[in-house]
């Protein structure tokens, strides 16, 4: 996908998601409310949103969700939520993206979406372009939970944090992301941010980034 029509269809993304989430509480990305067990619908209703937003972009005909794009014979996996097609080229996708709730924006963005995307990508510069959707206020929200910090958890070293998570969930999991970054794992990537009801750019600044 060219620059400038990628750069249109993140702003043309991001602009629908905002309006779909106007339609929802504020609760519903600005706390864990809506992301426990028997009522955890911030996922799905999050991945129809973006599906919705998809379909409206010009170049986008079909939109996959759940798409298994493991390259044969090299055991590299990988499964981004929502992938767009056009109408001429199924077997090439053009965008990609995956959306961690609250549950999951957190240091499971650094291997399960970033790493997996650039092992998956490899050498290749015609790979589709690839938009990772966090769910992280920027503001205190002191029921903010702190998962996976067990032993072989994600966020293991962490245990403890709770508090320092709540004060602002956005500025903490930020810093902790460029404790692990380098920079070439945001090469062809775009972050984006929902706090509450609304959707920004997550510029990380790569001088920070571990060379």
């Amino acid at each position: 996908m060219p620059s400038l029509i990628l750069r249109r269809a993140i702003k043309a993304i991001s602009a629908g998601l905002q309006r779909e989430l106007k339609t929802l509480p504020d609760s519903f990305c600005g706390s864990f409310q809506y992301t426990t067990i028997g009522k955890n619908l911030t996922h799905p209703i999050i991945l129809g949103a973006l599906c919705h937003c998809l379909r409206q972009l010009p170049s986008v005909r079909h939109v996959g969700v759940d798409v298994r794009l493991n390259r044969v014979g090299t055991g590299v996996k990988f499964q981004p939520d929502v992938v767009a097609y056009s109408d001429d080229a199924l077997e090439r996708p053009l965008l990609l993206i995956d959306y961690e709730s609250p549950n999951s924006s957190d240091l499971r963005v650094i291997e399960k979406d970033l790493l997996a995307y650039q092992r998956w990508r490899g050498d290749d510069q015609t790979a589709p372009p690839y938009i990772v959707v966090t769910t992280l206020p920027a503001v205190a929200v002191p029921s903010w939970e702190l998962r996976w910090t067990y032993k072989e958890g994600y966020n293991a070293g962490l245990q403890g944090m709770r508090a320092d998570v709540s004060r602002n969930p956005l500025n903490f999991w930020t810093a902790q992301w460029l404790k692990h970054i380098r920079a070439e794992m945001l090469e062809h990537v775009t972050l984006m941010n929902i706090d509450r009801q609304s959707v920004s750019i997550l510029a990380l600044d790569a001088k920070k980034a571990l060379p």
